[in-house]
């Protein structure tokens, strides 16, 4: 077991690895930049209207991202809810449906297609392996079909030669 723990534990510590110097790097050059002329101008640069904005802003954005994420949260829960919810009526139909027994071991038996029915369920078929094994005809076709479509060309608005106030 304890073998099977160091299994795990490595590509989890070789992710860490990875991606810790994504998250401290740009933290770092914000730190950097930001105390390039010290302390005191930093200070002193938080105290501009424009600085004070942002801030205002920054924590606005996160508490009103908060509050959706939390209305979100309630709507997932709310799903989860419904859904134990309509077990209760649609158990039982599932049941009948599929796990009662046949009436008699010939019941299906005589149950055939028509030829119409039979062609149509085949040409489907065939649509649908041709479509998934080799789409590239009919996105060939599509895509010369939508590049021969051209903008319509406008016309200026002229009026007729009857109304025209022109009297040449």
């Amino acid at each position: 077991m304890d073998l099977n723990r160091r299994r795990a534990a490595l590509p989890v510590g070789i992710l860490f690895l990875v991606l810790l110097p994504l998250i401290l790097m740009p933290i770092a050059a914000v730190f950097v930049f930001a105390f390039r002329g010290g302390a005191g101008e930093f200070l002193q640069a938080l105290r501009t209207e424009d600085a004070q904005f942002a801030l205002r802003f920054s924590l606005l954005i996160a508490f009103l991202t908060a509050a959706i994420n939390a209305g979100q949260g309630l709507l997932a829960a709310l799903l989860v809810i419904a859904s134990v919810a309509s077990a209760g009526y649609y158990l039982p139909v599932v049941m009948a449906m599929y796990m009662k027994a046949e009436s008699s071991a010939q019941a299906h038996v005589g149950v055939r297609f028509g030829r119409l029915a039979g062609a149509v369920v085949a040409a489907a078929v065939a649509g649908l392996l041709a479509l998934g094994v080799q789409p590239s005809g009919m996105l060939t076709l599509a895509q010369t079909s939508g590049s021969s479509v051209r903008a319509a060309v406008v016309l200026p608005r002229t009026p007729p030669a009857s109304l025209s106030t022109n009297n040449d």
